[in-house]
């Protein structure tokens, strides 16, 4: 689907936009305590306008956190809400089928890498690989020393590497700083988190936004997101078990709360 039809906001493209969306709304739910305001509905048209798959599959869970957090049971879930968004899925063209569309053409392009760097590198312009065929690549030609990455430069090391261009952010995060590296900014963005929700189950649907997220576009590298490795020091609401002591003296339980202030 052409970029001229759906909305890439200030960003290059759609879905480079969607990611900055998910994350606002995201963070505007933390803030609000999971509501579903007027910034949240703006946020949310915003959203729907962008037409990126991986906006969309990050958004479900967004919304199935907001459910989760604001009582619905996890039955009613796996009942009733998981086979409409399969079928959804499947019927709309931007979703599975432009998923199988991409891992097909990663395929080709890495059974012809040599050929077609050779083209590129003759006529001028870059082999794009798709998000896919960016994780292959560079985790078998890297291959242990993801463990601990090569640094920002990491692309001159590969053989192809001054034509390619890598779409997975994820595996670029982790070729730069390795996997230490992405276990820390994760460490800290848990801890940040930790600030607003009480629930392991609503913390690991965000780690799997973030994660879903950065493999879509080179997200982990954006100002917006390595704010995570310092913004827990500065975000201070109040602390779960001392809400919790106060509860037990009002007589309600704080554990039937997500969020809290």
């Amino acid at each position: 689907m052409h970029h001229t039809t759906r909305n890439a906001g200030f960003s290059w493209e759609p879905g480079a936009y969607g990611c900055y969306l998910d994350i606002g709304i995201l963070m505007h739910f933390l803030i609000n305590g999971f509501k579903y305001d007027k910034g949240a509905w703006i946020l949310t048209i915003a959203i729907i306008t962008t037409l990126s798959t991986t906006t969309y599959v990050c958004f479900a869970f967004i919304i199935l956190l907001f459910l989760r957090v604001n009582g619905l049971k996890i039955t009613t879930v796996v009942l009733f809400a998981v086979p409409i968004l399969c079928i959804v899925a499947f019927q709309v063209p931007f979703l599975v089928d432009k998923i199988g569309r991409i891992w097909e053409e990663d395929q080709f392009e890495l059974r012809e890498m040599t050929r077609l760097a050779g083209w590129y590198q003759k006529n001028g312009g870059q082999l794009h690989l798709n998000r896919f065929g960016s994780f292959i690549y560079i985790y078998d030609y890297l291959n242990y020393k993801l463990i601990w990455g090569v640094s920002n430069g990491y692309q001159d090391t590969l053989p192809e590497g001054d034509v390619l261009n890598i779409s997975n952010g994820d595996i670029d995060y982790v070729a730069k700083f390795g996997v230490i590296g992405l276990l820390f900014l994760l460490h800290r963005y848990i801890l940040f988190l930790k600030k607003f929700l009480y629930s392991n189950e609503y913390i690991i649907y965000c780690v799997i936004i973030l994660l879903v997220l950065g493999f879509g576009e080179p997200m982990l590298m954006f100002s917006s997101t390595l704010c995570f490795l310092f913004l827990f020091q500065y975000s201070n609401p109040k602390d779960f078990f001392t809400r919790k002591e106060e509860s037990e003296l009002l007589g309600y339980d704080v554990e039937q709360e997500a969020v809290y202030n």
